[in-house]
């Protein structure tokens, strides 16, 4: 009792600090990380609804992550315009502070506009479960909006931002995708890139340990003799997005790797693979050649064969505009498995 009155008030401090009022708990993750919702109580900003996230771990990790808050609070500020949801692909910082708290504790806190639409997540589980629905064309066009997001961030930091940690719950449109109109006339929603715990801007010298949901992780980030991170790395996380959004599968062997299992496991399947000379990706064969493709050369192994995010964001666009004028604007309905849509972090 008294250790949880002990972590209500030092979230009380680091919310007035940030200027948050009506806290609401959303998430913990294993590592001791909070995620709050609220709304800011600044002058200039009342009212206006926020996340306040608590970013738990070594003071080291901390630090660096405090430096690339710096860089895109910076980068944000001289973009200007309106307080928009988000900026350059990424949620719209409002604050961000190492805040040492009682008992030798500290947290990065940092407060962000709240991006107010779906999740990539809960649009497939929509889709999945026929809750709603899209056509195929509509579900290519979301894809690219990921992949333009994604290249607005590396655009803005002159291509050398890492994400680390891609997948559907880390990407949220601002407006509502079912929204997007059938002949994909009009505005396709934005998408903005949140959760940057472990993403960086350089290039990746000093990270060692691989961070992230295996599934989506690229090989080379966790097969043996690992390499840091890339923006290359990036675009394989969408490109497993791609392929998960438009078959409802993850794309390998059926049945080996899944949703879920642990990051030892993912490793045991890649050295397996790489054993017995047989390639881990397997693009569900249903696909269209076309589109097949561009979500293979996405999912290439070798990170340089891979498309930039721009190129990638540009195929899809075309290729959801083709698909409109083969099918007309009613199009085929997006039909897909359950989709399970995985938490477990390295």
């Amino acid at each position: 009792m008294v250790q949880t009155e002990a972590a209500d008030a030092k979230v009380r401090m680091v919310s007035q600090l940030a200027g948050v009022d009506n806290l609401r708990l959303v998430s913990t993750s294993a590592g001791g990380s909070q995620v709050f919702v609220g709304s800011c109580a600044g002058a200039g900003l009342a009212g206006t609804p926020c996340s306040l996230k608590l970013i738990r771990g070594d003071v080291a990790h901390l630090r660096r992550q405090k430096e690339l808050f710096d860089r895109v609070s910076d980068m944000q500020a001289d973009a200007g315009g309106s307080l928009s949801p988000s900026s350059h692909g990424l949620a719209r910082v409002l604050f961000h502070e190492l805040v040492a708290l009682p008992g030798d504790d500290a947290v990065l806190a940092v407060v962000t506009v709240m991006v107010p639409g779906s999740s990539f997540a809960d649009v497939l589980r929509s889709c999945a479960t026929g809750v709603r629905s899209l056509t195929f064309a509509q579900m290519l066009m979301l894809v690219s909006a990921c992949f333009e997001a994604l290249a607005r961030a590396q655009g803005a930091f002159d291509g050398a931002f890492v994400h680390r940690d891609l997948k559907p719950s880390n990407i949220v449109f601002e407006s509502d995708p079912y929204a997007l109109a059938p002949d994909l006339l009009g505005e396709t929603p934005r998408v903005a890139l949140i959760d940057l715990d472990f993403s960086f801007v350089g290039t990746g010298g000093d990270v060692v340990e691989p961070h992230g949901t295996p599934g989506y992780l690229a090989p080379e980030v966790l097969t043996d003799g690992a390499s840091a991170p890339t923006p290359a790395s990036d675009v394989f996380s969408l490109g497993v997005l791609a392929h998960e959004a438009l078959t409802g599968r993850m794309p390998y062997e059926d049945g080996v790797a899944r949703p879920g299992l642990s990051g030892a496991a993912w490793r045991r399947f890649f050295a397996r693979c790489e054993r017995e000379g047989v390639s881990p990706i397997a693009v569900w064969g249903g696909l269209p050649d076309d589109v097949s493709t561009v979500v293979g050369a996405c999912l290439a192994l070798d990170p340089p064969r891979r498309p930039p995010a721009a190129g990638a964001a540009k195929a899809f666009r075309e290729l959801a505009r083709f698909y409109v004028r083969r099918t007309g604007a009613s199009g085929v309905s997006l039909c897909v498995r359950d989709v399970v849509t995985p938490v477990t972090l390295l």
